[in-house]
């Protein structure tokens, strides 16, 4: 059974998902689609997103666009 009510944000800033985290059918944990197609923050998207790490969870929060 997914678990989906884990802290997943804090403000803009979401818990980046790992593909070693999906579950058995290849869904994200978090969203419950499957993983390539989730709108949940992955590790490599560093055009998209910037990154920190906070007591070892890796967090990330899109990047501001200019205009």
């Amino acid at each position: 059974m997914v678990q989906r009510n884990k802290t997943t944000s804090h403000g803009a800033w979401k818990k980046v998902i790992f593909a070693a985290e999906c579950e058995p059918d290849g869904s994200c944990p978090v969203c419950g689609i499957d993983y390539a197609e989730c709108p949940c923050p992955g590790p490599t998207m560093e055009e998209e997103y910037e990154y920190r790490t906070v007591a070892g969870i890796l967090w990330a929060k899109p990047r501001a666009t200019l205009r």
